[in-house]
């Protein structure tokens, strides 16, 4: 046994019980916030609303000069764990596709629902719970936590840099915005915009009109083309990009369906539904454009595939823009992406820019606090593993972090979809293992790094 936690599992799951219709209408509000991308006033309210909850718990509260990233702080030491949550969030997708409003946390069949209620609201909402926890525990701190409550996640990540600027890095930690159990491998982030010369095509049409996707990061459901006296609509299946196979990407719908079809665009071949039909339709993971790295394997571990989606489309004067957006491999280097693109681009008539980079992230699962956290799970009943992920999250931008839950594996994460949920029971019982991981963490007097690296 590593560290076995001052709290008895049982006095956790009681907190968690004592504190579930607080959390929940908390979890509600939290919600109601609309805090989509370039909602700057409704993104920072939220913020500050959370922060005036933290410090009505007894924690101490920071927010950056930019206003766009809130510490919650405990305890005292020489060694900080760090929690990296966001509140912003996607954009609804097609709002008659949800079975509750989402932006009103509506309870119903055992879930929560709402933008957010996944990714990443319900996660920071327990575990700010989670740290209240062990002040009512009264345990002893050798350590300090830092809740960072980022606002950028879904979009540049410039909160992380402002934090960094200001404040020092936590030692290690967690991002709570995948899936249980332990993820301390991660896919590289890149949007690629690509800019398709479709001026002698859109010259011969009195009308031309094409619209899918808000997100870079999200798979459209829904996807409309205008030619002439003509239009198609396609309509798919919202999902988050990391995971195009849980989806059906309206984008690649429409420009298959479009490209054979007599009706819709005969006698123009556009440039951008030949490239998205012969290069990128029927394989989420861009099998013809090979990106994948030379090895499989990072320390004994199983690397995750590079996925690839378009995720927007639309019209610019005489050209058509499509966002494409890759994660890459953790082998893949920006050169690889760059001389794939730039084999196609002749062929294609497109110009293009990596509008987007996030380079991989691969940690060692062999340092003490990996050690406990997989412990920790294992604990309370669940199977603890070191696995690769195909998403990205704010674990990368800060040395020594994870990505930890909060879905579990026997459940469909659907963050980014329409009717975004997450199962009430699924997230006390996350709560209740992220508490009892501090508990394990702040009472242990050695710094846990040093002791990583001596042995």
């Amino acid at each position: 046994m590593l560290n076995k936690s001052p709290v008895s599992m049982e006095r956790i799951k009681r907190y968690g019980k004592e504190q579930e219709a607080a959390i929940l209408a908390d979890l509600q509000k939290l919600i109601s916030f609309q805090t989509i991308p370039g909602a700057l006033r409704e993104i920072e309210a939220c913020l500050d609303w959370f922060l005036h909850r933290a410090e009505e718990m007894g924690f101490r509260v920071f927010k950056t000069t930019t206003n766009d990233v809130g510490v919650v702080e405990a305890g005292q030491g020489e060694e900080t764990l760090g929690i990296l949550v966001h509140l912003d969030v996607v954009n609804i997708g097609d709002s008659g596709k949800w079975r509750y409003p989402p932006f009103e946390g509506t309870i119903a069949d055992g879930c929560i629902w709402g933008r957010g209620a996944m990714d990443d609201k319900g996660a920071a909402m327990i575990c700010l719970y989670a740290m209240k926890a062990l002040l009512e525990f009264g345990i002893p701190f050798h350590k300090r936590i830092r809740l960072i409550v980022g606002t950028c996640e879904e979009s540049e990540w410039t909160d992380m840099e402002n934090f960094k600027r200001e404040y020092p890095c936590p030692d290690y930690g967690f991002s709570p915005d995948g899936d249980f159990p332990v993820y301390n491998i991660e896919n590289g982030y890149a949007d690629l915009l690509l800019k398709f010369d479709e001026s002698e095509q859109i010259s011969q049409c009195d009308c031309f009109e094409v619209d899918s996707g808000r997100d870079a990061n999200t798979i459209p459901s829904r996807a409309v083309l205008k030619v002439d006296d003509r239009q198609y609509e396609c309509e798919g299946v919202s999902a988050h990009s990391a995971a195009p196979e849980l989806g059906i990407n309206a984008i690649v719908k429409l420009c298959v369906s479009c490209r054979w079809n007599q009706g819709i665009g005969s006698g123009y071949d556009f440039n951008f539904s030949r490239f998205i039909s012969e290069i990128l339709a029927g394989d989420c993971h861009g099998g013809k454009l090979k990106i994948e790295g030379e090895e499989e394997r990072w320390e004994g571990q199983e690397l995750a595939k590079t996925t690839v989606a378009p995720t927007v489309l639309k019209r610019n004067g005489d050209k058509v823009l499509l966002n494409i957006n890759i994660r890459q491999n953790a082998n893949v280097k920006r050169a690889d992406i760059e001389k794939v693109f730039d084999e196609y681009r002749k062929t294609y008539h497109y110009e293009y820019e990596i509008v987007e980079y996030l380079d991989p992230m691969k940690v060692s699962r062999n340092l003490p606090p990996f050690s406990i956290m997989a412990e920790t799970y294992e604990d309370w009943g669940r199977t603890s593993r070191f696995l690769a992920a195909g998403g990205t999250s704010y674990a990368k931008s800060m040395k020594n972090f994870v990505s930890w839950g909060p879905c579990f594996p026997e459940e469909l994460s659907c963050a980014h979809q329409e009717n975004e949920r997450i199962a009430i029971d699924s997230l006390f019982r996350a709560m209740g293992i992220y508490a009892d991981y501090m508990c394990r963490i702040v009472t242990i007097q050695d710094q846990l790094l040093k002791k990583g690296q001596t042995e």
